[in-house]
């Protein structure tokens, strides 16, 4: 609507008849161009005049350049067995709006949305964000970063290393750890060790921090070796989410189930051996407490990680496993259990 001029007396002129809008360019040191509506013809003139004449619009035209928003990392606080909280803060998003924002984690530096072992999704735009880290393996260093994605792309903040800390108290039956086998077991309380053989060849390491319980039918076969020890400097097992992995696979022939049963392990796996689906039972399920289960090869290759909802009765399928013996552990607040199945 065309609104006229004032100029630098204050005077008004061509109200009702144009409309004048200044534009972002100088004529000169005194003048600026300006553009002209008119109310009886379509034109839009140009023409100049001085700076101290007021116009209805200024037009100015900038170009914005987009750029990949800035994204922080935050802290790793509420460090469990197989938990963590990090989050982070988009700081600017430079042009383009958020669409993604969450954290990455890996046991290697470096993880990216495309590379990593756990990613989170916690909204969009711009701010603080806390962000939920789980299915983490117990006593394991991890590597954790803060992205955000606009049009642009995708930029990351502070890498952040954690590490996980070991369950409380762990049961271990019904186990034979066989020649070239060196796996580890550690709890920052107590370790009860039941039916378990070490045969020729093979070493069975168990680090507590408070006690080491060794219940009958645990034997060492001769050549064979078993290292228990209290720590007193927070010293356990290097990789404890490896702690099944042993040697080369030719030379290899791995921890062996026996048919004895630990009645203080917290689950039993039944039937086993299976040839299909086989059902997980707990024996005391809290539901307010996380369970996590972790379903191993003899050669330390995970097959499955998986966090259980708090129900007596979970059901897995083997059909197809390769045959042979698999070591399921079992984590539930601060402790943990292992048990074996053997696939026919």
């Amino acid at each position: 609507m065309p609104g006229g001029w004032k100029d630098d007396a204050g005077n008004f002129g061509n109200l009702g008849n144009n409309a004048f809008f200044f534009t972002s360019s100088g004529w000169w040191y005194c003048c600026a161009y300006f553009r002209q509506l008119n109310y009886n013809d379509g034109n839009i003139n140009a023409n100049y005049t001085y700076y101290g004449y007021s116009m209805s619009v200024r037009c100015l035209k900038n170009t914005i350049t987009a750029a990949l928003p800035t994204v922080s990392t935050s802290p790793v606080t509420g460090i469990t067995a197989t938990t963590a909280v990090s989050g982070g803060t988009v700081i600017n998003d430079n042009g383009a709006p958020v669409t993604a924002r969450g954290v990455v984690w890996s046991t290697t530096a470096g993880p990216t949305i495309d590379n990593n072992q756990g990613i989170t999704s916690n909204g969009t735009g711009s701010g603080g964000f806390a962000s939920d880290l789980a299915g983490l393996s117990p006593g394991t260093a991890y590597f954790v970063k803060a992205y955000a994605t606009n049009s642009v792309g995708t930029s990351y903040g502070g890498e952040v290393q954690f590490t996980t800390s070991i369950p409380a108290v762990v049961t271990i039956s019904g186990l034979t750890i066989g020649a070239g086998t060196t796996p580890c077991f550690d709890a920052s309380q107590t370790i009860t060790v039941s039916n378990v053989t070490v045969q020729t060849g093979g070493t069975a390491t168990f680090i507590a921090g408070g006690n080491i319980l060794m219940q009958p039918a645990t034997m060492v076969q001769n050549g064979g070796h078993l290292h228990a020890s209290i720590t007193t400097t927070q010293n356990y097992c290097v990789q404890p989410a490896n702690m099944f992995q042993s040697g080369s696979e030719q030379t290899t022939t791995g921890v062996q189930p026996t048919e004895l049963q630990d009645e203080s392990a917290f689950f039993t796996i039944f039937p086993n051996p299976v040839t299909g689906k086989f059902t997980l039972e707990m024996h005391d399920s809290d539901a307010m407490e996380a369970i996590q289960v972790e379903i191993c090869t003899m050669m330390g290759k995970r097959i499955l990680q998986s966090e259980l909802t708090a129900r007596p009765k979970h059901e897995f399928d083997a059909t197809g496993w390769p045959k042979g013996v698999y070591l399921i552990r079992v984590i539930k607040g601060d402790g943990m259990s292992v048990r074996k199945l053997v696939r026919q």
